[in-house]
């Protein structure tokens, strides 16, 4: 059984600027078994 940990834009974009970086969209990753993926686009090159 899969648990995913539902986050928000705000969320990831809050991380994201942490690392200084700017957030366009997140993509849930559905495989693996035991963890959240999450795919994260952002707006640097």
């Amino acid at each position: 059984m899969s648990v995913y940990t539902q986050l928000t834009d705000d969320q990831f974009a809050a991380f994201c600027q942490s690392f200084s970086v700017s957030f366009a969209r997140a993509i849930p990753i559905t495989q693996g078994i035991k963890n959240s993926n999450w795919f994260i686009q952002t707006t640097e090159m």
